[in-house]
């Protein structure tokens, strides 16, 4: 075979995409099935050489056929359509204690985002960084603050740990705070030898500080989904290293499945709902405002 087939291939498929998915969306039997439909289909696969046995030697044509068929069956057998909709679509589960748990929306819903940035609970609650586990002055169980306290020490040659101990504790939420800490510290120079202070440059320390915190603090990433549900703001959850998710993407195999059955487009509702069924499911719809998901899936 001519050895640049695969990129002709690639570009047969880009140019003929629409045709595939409306004849199936298999790429393997129509590329088959249209090789086959043209007179000189096999050439176009072939090298010169190649041709020429095709064209003089029955026994060769057979297996240059075969050859042929072989390398795309290997190649390009999957569905077209089917890829389709999963870039298009997600179905996720989430879970037995949830009603309809099966559930689809369109798949750039969920997009990356802080998760002290989503909400939680049935009254939209801002998920701060103390619970969503950041390592961030805002998150006043994390460690930041004694590692930071700490390169301020070493920074500075100074001593901070007995001060924040005594009079603040080892949190503080923003840069701004702990400034105004230390701008207090300088102000009590009673108490500078108790706590074996030294005074310190805020203009310096404040740009430490804040170069510090750009290049140090991190918040906890997860995909989620936010939406408004008529009443509050919700996140769903779909993937995290922290805590636990709220749904999880179905097996690709059953959403393809889900999605080959579904239809393209919501149906008419004459009222505020209504189903439709496939071989393997009932696929439910409805137009309430609370409700954002395209639809529920349910199997039969």
């Amino acid at each position: 075979m001519k050895t640049n087939i695969q990129t002709l291939l690639d570009s047969f498929v880009h140019d003929n995409e629409q045709y595939i998915i409306e004849n199936g969306g298999n790429v393997a039997e129509y590329i088959i099935a249209d090789t086959a439909a043209e007179e000189y289909g096999y050439f176009w696969f072939l090298t010169e050489s190649e041709i020429t046995e095709f064209e003089n030697d029955q026994t060769r044509r057979a297996e240059l056929k075969e050859e042929i068929i072989n390398y795309v069956q290997e190649n390009y057998d999957y569905n077209l359509k089917a890829e389709r909709l999963l870039e298009k679509w997600i179905v996720v589960d989430l879970g037995a204690d949830a009603e309809d748990p099966i559930r689809v929306t369109r798949r750039n819903n969920f997009e990356d985002m802080l998760f002290c940035s989503s909400y939680s609970g049935d009254y939209g609650q801002l998920v701060d960084c103390n619970n969503a586990g950041c390592y961030a002055f805002n998150n006043s169980e994390s460690s930041i603050h004694s590692d930071f306290l700490y390169q301020v020490e070493k920074k500075f040659d100074i001593e901070l740990s007995n001060y924040f101990n005594e009079r603040h504790g080892m949190t503080f939420d923003t840069v701004e705070t702990f400034i105004g800490m230390i701008e207090e510290l300088n102000e009590d120079t009673e108490n500078h030898e108790d706590f074996n202070y030294t005074i310190v440059d805020i203009v310096e320390l404040k740009k430490f500080a804040e170069t510090w915190k750009e290049k140090n603090e991190t918040h906890t990433e997860v995909k989620g989904w936010t939406f408004h549900d008529s009443h509050n703001f919700k996140t769903i959850i779909l993937e995290t290293e922290f805590g636990e998710a709220d749904c999880n993407e179905v097996d690709e195999l059953e959403q393809i499945n889900i999605l080959l059955q579904m239809p393209e487009n919501a149906p008419y509702m004459d009222g505020f709902n209504t189903s439709e069924e496939s071989e393997d499911y009932y696929f439910h719809f409805d137009r309430w405002a609370t409700n954002p998901w395209f639809c529920f899936v349910e199997k039969k």
